[in-house]
């Protein structure tokens, strides 16, 4: 197996985060509704599982050929019930999407300096980390760096080192956060990465989006 790049998605970075959280931030974050996310048990990458199951996955029908253990093949389908069983997200509430297309590009005008690495204009992933440790604060910029941590290492990661910054638009309004659907978000995410990367039956560099549901769901 030669498949390029390093796997986006990263549990452990999140919960290397969380055991860092002070108890005033562990319940200011329960405002997020996210609060499954403090508990979730620590799941490391397995690169050959991951590898076929994506050789298994059809884009068009948006189905996983999985073989049993009798040797037996079938067609499955990772569903939005999935989703709320591995990581506690209920599928109802607004669409990240629509607000990605709606809010994303305008309201990168308005992220804080403190979020952007001062040399390469990104938001860096380890760097809201340390602010959020050394900070030990628990304040609307401590949940707005929080979730933009989770978004970016679990629930739809598009880089192992960096976030995207039309991501802000889901965390300006830190009370709009627990009225947002991660179920669909996570979901259609992670395999929309995944089919685009397809090529001739093969992958040839792991693609972007929350792997660590597709590990556990299998």
């Amino acid at each position: 197996m030669d498949i390029d790049g390093v796997i986006p998605c990263s549990i452990e970075k999140w919960i290397s985060l969380v055991e860092k959280f002070t108890t005033a931030q562990r319940f200011r974050f329960y405002e997020t509704g996210l609060e499954e996310m403090l508990i979730i048990p620590s799941v490391q990458m397995r690169d050959f599982l991951l590898h076929f199951m994506m050789l298994g996955y059809n884009p068009n029908s948006k189905k996983f050929m999985i073989q049993e253990d009798s040797g037996s093949k079938g067609l499955i389908s990772l569903r939005p019930d999935d989703v709320f069983s591995i990581f506690g997200f209920k599928n109802e509430g607004e669409d990240v999407f629509g607000i990605l297309a709606t809010e994303g590009k305008e309201l990168i005008k308005k992220i804080p300096i403190q979020y952007v690495h001062k040399k390469n204009g990104h938001i860096m992933i380890d760097d809201l980390i340390q602010k959020i440790v050394r900070n030990k604060s628990a304040d609307d910029e401590f949940l707005r760096m929080a979730v933009l941590v989770l978004l970016g290492t679990i629930i739809a990661p598009m880089s192992a080192v960096s976030i995207p910054k039309e991501y802000y638009a889901l965390v300006h309004d830190v009370k709009r956060i627990s009225t947002l659907n991660f179920n669909v978000f996570t979901l259609r995410t992670c395999l929309t990465e995944i089919g685009k990367l397809k090529q001739d039956g093969r992958v040839r560099q792991w693609p972007c989006g929350n792997l660590a549901l597709l590990q556990v769901w299998y």
